[in-house]
């Protein structure tokens, strides 16, 4: 199911808990050793590298510093 959007367009996905935790628990243990983050951070971004995602868009200062320390571009900060 796609929805439109003016720019482009959203489509929905699910991302199975069986790919989702261990590249979670990936980048919980790879990246917590010197800065902590939050569940639901390590999650989006977990999910948006499972989605192959180019672009995070977030307003949460570490989300974006874990984003863009695993390659994807995070905007707006």
């Amino acid at each position: 199911m796609k929805r439109y959007a003016l720019e482009g367009y959203i489509e929905l996905w699910e991302t199975p808990v069986k790919r989702l935790f261990p590249s979670a628990r990936r980048l919980s243990q790879f990246h917590s050793t010197d800065r902590s983050f939050g569940a639901m951070d390590i999650l989006h971004v977990a999910g948006a590298l499972d989605m192959k995602a180019t672009y995070l868009l977030t307003f949460d200062q570490r989300q974006h510093e874990l984003a863009i320390a695993e390659g994807l571009k995070a905007a707006p900060l």
